[in-house]
């Protein structure tokens, strides 16, 4: 068995200018900042407790449609987070645990 967790977040986006490069993804883990990419990121954890923050940056804005959730992860386990952006700014973000990416 796994010593390690794995952690899943896909940054599933209502709002298409999410990809464009004047929005840059952030992903922060127990207060480290990950620059990463649209689409699914795979992080290898220590079992515990995590504190998990989804949002992007914008060259003119900065931070924006932050969203955070406190996980547990046991070792050998994969849980998977699914960040949605809003279309329009009457939707909320959000941030969620599901049981996998696959919909």
């Amino acid at each position: 068995m796994s010593t390690r967790a794995t952690l899943v977040v896909n940054p599933a986006n209502a709002n298409p200018m999410a990809n464009l490069s004047c929005a840059r993804l952030r992903i922060s883990i127990d207060a480290e900042v990950y620059k990463r990419k649209w689409g699914m990121n795979e992080f290898d954890l220590d079992p515990g407790d995590h504190q998990i923050k989804v949002y992007y940056w914008h060259f003119i804005y900065g931070d924006r449609c932050e969203k955070s959730i406190d996980v547990r992860l046991m070792a050998g386990e994969t849980c998977h987070l699914k960040y949605t952006m809003p279309l329009t700014s009457m939707d909320p973000v959000t941030l969620d645990r599901v049981e996998s990416q696959i919909e």
